[in-house]
């Protein structure tokens, strides 16, 4: 959608429109062309609107409608600080670089068919776009177009006006509404509904925490209203193991497990339990039923020692270890009979 940029601060208030006169830049120059400077109110036409082209980073280059792929170029060079009169070199470009990008930041919604913005450049960062317009215009326009350091003083300051009838509408207050609510409301007022999800520790539903622009604020009808959504994290799961050992017979040895959820103390089904020689190989494995239980045997486990030069056999725990998709292994390294 094409746009006039206009100055903020003008001759005896007077805002002026950025003007672009892109003749002759017909190929890419290191130095630039073309003449950039303001246009009076009452004269704007072609030459002062410009489209707004917008990347993925949030930078943007901006364009001229009159003159295809002319770019506005800002030279910031030598603008390290503040002066009452500006610095630097404003023109154009064919195509577009570092020179010809910058970033648009709100400092104002303007709510009347555009929004404040400072213009900063990205290859001179703090260095912003500056406009003074003299109140004359006239066919090669007038006034000065260059560069500022810092955003201070009303001359970096700008309104981004979309050219022809704007329809605007008011956004609706979806604050505390879920999810769905919210986005009901917002495309049935004529806007785009965005989410984005934040993460709380909490036991609740889901519901709008926050959303930009703002409720009862005044935006163009068709641009994206995002919604951040409160989202309840969920408690982190774990696994609560009951152990008993029934019997035993001689080397052999069975135990008996309930496994159950922690927090709720459901029987788990399906869960792996699995003892191993401590260290060694798997000596049992075996799968929960419907109520949780499963039952082991296996050969106990045992190691050989020297006893005042006597060799003897003496047992040593096993290992226990139970998983279940969805939950943090639990017993690893357990010692059990």
């Amino acid at each position: 959608m094409p746009v006039w940029i206009r100055g903020y601060d003008g001759y005896l208030g007077e805002n002026g429109f950025l003007r672009m006169d892109g003749r002759g830049v017909a190929s890419f120059s290191a130095g630039g062309g073309g003449t950039v400077n303001c246009q009076a109110p009452g004269s704007e036409g072609a030459w002062e609107q410009f489209e707004i082209v917008e990347h993925a980073d949030g930078t943007v280059n901006i364009a001229s409608v009159a003159f295809p792929s002319v770019f506005l170029r800002m030279d910031g060079r030598g603008v390290t600080s503040f002066s009452e009169g500006g610095g630097g070199t404003v023109n154009c470009q064919y195509t577009a670089g570092p020179w010809e990008t910058f970033t648009l930041t709100t400092v104002d919604p303007g709510g009347t068919g555009g929004i404040f913005v400072n213009i900063e450049s990205v290859a001179f960062p703090n260095v912003f776009l500056r406009m003074l317009f003299d109140g004359n215009g006239g066919p090669n326009g007038s006034g000065t177009v260059n560069c500022q350091y810092t955003a201070y003083g009303l001359s970096a300051r700008f309104f981004l006006q979309p050219v022809g009838p704007v329809d605007m509408g008011i956004v609706p207050d979806v604050i505390n509404l879920s999810p769905s609510s919210a986005q009901a409301a917002i495309e049935s007022t004529g806007f785009e509904y965005s989410q984005a999800d934040n993460q709380i520790v909490g036991n609740f539903t889901p519901y709008v925490e926050a959303q930009n622009p703002g409720g009862w604020t005044s935006a163009l009808l068709g641009s994206t209203v995002e919604v951040t959504i409160a989202v309840p994290v969920p408690p982190a799961k774990s696994i609560a193991v009951d152990l008993s050992r029934p019997e035993t017979s001689g080397i052999e040895r069975t135990i008996q497990l309930t496994i159950t959820d922690a927090t709720t103390s459901d029987p788990i089904s399906g869960a792996t339990a699995k003892v191993f020689a401590n260290p060694g190989p798997v000596k049992a494995t075996g799968t929960t039923d419907q109520s949780g239980k499963v039952t082991l045997t296996y050969p106990g486990c045992f190691k050989v020692v020297a006893v005042k030069n006597i060799i003897r056999k003496i047992e040593v725990s096993c290992r226990l270890e139970v998983s279940m998709p969805g939950y943090p292994d639990v017993n690893t390294g357990t010692p059990i009979p």
